[in-house]
Parts: C-alpha cells; structure tokens; sequence
C-alpha cells in the first residue's frame, strides 16, 4: 500500500512540475511580448510629445524609464524555468532508476 502512494505522489509531482514549467514558459512569453509593446508605445509617445520635452516632462518624477527584463537570457525567470526542468528531469530519472537515495536530491 506504501508503495502505491509513493508511487502516485511521484506522478503528482511530475505533473506539478510540468505544469508549472508550461505555465512559466507561457508567462515568460507573455511578458516578453508586453515589454516589446511598451516600448514600442514609450517611443511613439515620445515621438508625439517631443515639442513639450516628452512624456517624463508630462508626468513628472514618477516618470518610469526602466522596465527590467528577467525573462531574457540570465534572466530569474529564465533561470527559474531551467532550474524547473532540470528538477523535474531529475525526478524522473530517479523514477525510472527506482534510485531515491535521499544523498543524490539537490535541493534548488
């Protein structure tokens, strides 16, 4: 009986896991998408609003110029995506193998 719950929490956590990775895979290129789109729009606003000194003389100090990109390469949710794949890649060779060896788990 131990051994069949064991075994269904394996599966459970592999697909816990792929779909996390799928949901992060789809977020990473959502957001890539959406930072394209604000800076193609911030130039264009810039563009219309260059006689009065652009949109940051408009809006003033809360004037936002930077827009970080962890979806790139080296990015965290890029890492966190590979880091994601490599602990599921992990868990299932460890399924096949039959190996749990409590000393061979990275832990992330």
């Amino acid at each position: 009986m131990l051994n069949k719950i064991l075994e269904y929490n394996r599966w459970r956590l592999l697909g816990f896991m792929n779909t996390t990775i799928v949901a992060l895979n789809a977020t990473n290129e959502e957001l890539k998408a959406l930072r394209t789109m604000v800076l193609q729009n911030r130039v264009v606003l810039d563009l219309l609003t260059a006689s009065t000194g652009g949109v940051c003389a408009q809006i003033g100090t809360g004037c936002c110029t930077f827009i970080p990109d962890n979806s790139g390469d080296g990015g965290l949710i890029t890492q966190a995506i590979k880091d994601m794949v490599q602990a599921r890649d992990e868990v299932q060779a460890h399924m096949s193998s039959g190996s749990w060896d409590i000393g061979e788990i990275v832990v992330y």
